[in-house]
């Protein structure tokens, strides 16, 4: 995907105000992916899952929804199983 200056610049100025109190239930890291998203021009909706004791936005419900998108230019997915790579080195 390709994505303009001023798109990259709003996104960096977004990544260093996040906020500061990590809410699981409230803003969780798969929001962050959303709002990031959405300088994009990609808008990714919502992806609300029930937690055991309550709920937020849940990245396997995001992972299906992008999963499953229609083909087109401007990204493409992988809807193959695979497994992360192993560690590497230290980690801080």
């Amino acid at each position: 995907m390709n994505i303009s200056a001023s798109i990259l610049n709003n996104i960096i100025n977004f990544a260093g105000n996040i906020p500061s109190n990590y809410n699981i239930n409230q803003y969780n890291c798969t929001d962050y992916v959303i709002d990031i998203s959405n300088f994009t021009g990609n808008s990714l909706p919502d992806s609300w899952a029930p937690y055991p004791v309550s709920g937020g936005s849940s990245p396997s419900v995001l992972g299906a929804y992008i999963r499953n998108l229609p083909p087109s230019n401007n990204y493409t997915t992988n809807t193959q199983t695979s497994n992360a790579p192993n560690q590497s080195g230290s980690c801080n």
